[in-house]
């Protein structure tokens, strides 16, 4: 009798094919193509738009606050300004340069955040010392009771809402950006409980905290008191000197690797992270009720049963052949002696005791005993078992 074969092969067919083949079991070029096309083409334009990002991130981050860059992030035209009032303006990324301002200097810190405490401390002999969007870190160093309180759109249009006369004289301006606040005083272009300037007195120094510095770039400088305001907190000294840290100036060894990885960059990474945790998901094997599927070929089933028997001689695997044999045997004299399917051992056990007149140890040993320790064994318990088959079917 031939069966279809449902499962996985375990066997090698060594007779001939008794069933029509209907195509190679292994897929073909075409098909893989059919199949990968899809997620090939989502991921090249994940990576793509990833490095499109990275470019265009990493190209602006370079012109931002630069006095000599004309870009619309760059401050070249508040540059050309100060200097037509007599002010020069030195761009500087060097650490040693910018802690030599004096003074009768300003000292512009364009990213302080930079910067370690200990790069910080070198900042404090200049005149009047500016910080564009300094963080809890840079506040604690150079302009103690400074206190970070929120945030607002970059520039948002706001009153001066403070006295500081520089301030009054240039009237409303875009100043959003990081909010700060320092004791009871008010901030100037306040937003909410904070304002984006704060100016204090340490010492002999002067320090200007803004949180936003779109008032000051190429793109925002015509606008309302803009100019006026920037000019004036910048103008106040003969010398500018413009910072431009950048993530070289920082302590070797005191930052992280990822710390040092452009901005964009790291997006662009999270990014493709994204895309590929979705496409894993899309083309996982997902988990559910089996599938049987008919193989091309049809196996005879006897080649079934000694194509198994030999992986068991093979492996030596006496123990699964043996519980094998006790279970289907168990399965069948429940059903022939009228027991429910959820039938025990000893139920089944005391109902062939009742049955037949071999002791109870002795049914208890075939049907539930150890593991045969050799072939004989084996073989000598099939036959037992078959026997106790046959003795059931006779009564």
């Amino acid at each position: 009798m031939n069966v279809p074969v449902t499962g996985p092969l375990n066997v090698p067919v060594n007779g001939p094919v008794n069933g029509p083949v209907n195509g190679p079991v292994t897929p073909g070029s075409r098909q893989v193509w059919r199949a990968a096309r899809a997620p090939l083409t989502l991921l090249v334009l994940v990576v793509a738009a990833a490095l499109s990002i990275a470019l265009a991130t990493a190209g602006g981050s370079r012109e931002d606050l630069d006095p000599t860059s004309t870009a619309p992030r760059g401050t070249r035209a508040l540059a050309a300004l100060l200097e037509q009032q007599g002010v020069t303006v030195t761009r500087t990324t060097s650490l040693s340069t910018a802690g030599q301002a004096g003074a009768g200097v300003t000292l512009l810190v364009a990213q302080p955040d930079l910067l370690d405490p200990r790069q910080l401390a070198r900042l404090r002999a200049a005149a009047t010392l500016v910080l564009l969007d300094p963080g809890p870190t840079v506040l604690g160093a150079l302009a103690p009771g400074v206190a970070q309180v929120g945030s607002a759109p970059a520039g948002s249009l706001a009153d001066p809402g403070c006295p500081l006369s520089t301030a009054q004289r240039a009237g409303p301006a875009g100043m959003g950006g990081q909010l700060y606040r320092i004791g009871s005083l008010p901030p100037c272009y306040p937003h909410g409980s904070g304002g984006s300037l704060v100016v204090l007195t340490i010492g002999s120094q002067r320090v200007v905290v803004m949180g936003d510095a779109t008032a000051m770039t190429n793109a925002h400088l015509a606008e309302q008191g803009n100019a006026a305001l920037s000019m004036g907190l910048l103008g106040q000294n003969e010398r500018l000197v413009w910072l431009m840290p950048s993530p070289a100036v920082g302590a070797v060894g005191k930052r992280s690797l990822v710390s040092l990885i452009p901005q964009g960059v790291r997006l662009a990474m999270l990014q493709l992270g994204v895309a590929a945790v979705v496409l894993a998901l899309w083309r996982a094997r997902r988990l559910g009720p089996v599938v049987t599927e008919e193989l091309p070929v049809w196996v005879p089933a006897s080649e079934t049963v000694l194509g198994r028997g030999r992986l068991y001689r093979r492996t030596r695997a006496r123990g699964p052949a043996s519980a094998a044999l006790r279970a289907e045997t168990g399965h069948r004299l429940a059903a022939r002696l009228g027991l429910p399917a959820g039938a025990g051992a000893d139920e089944l056990v005391s109902t062939l005791v009742a049955h037949t007149a071999r002791p109870r140890e002795e049914i208890f040993a075939m049907l539930y005993g150890g593991v045969p320790t050799d072939d004989t064994a084996l073989v000598a318990l099939a036959g037992a078992l078959a026997d106790l088959e046959k003795e059931v079917s006779r009564t």
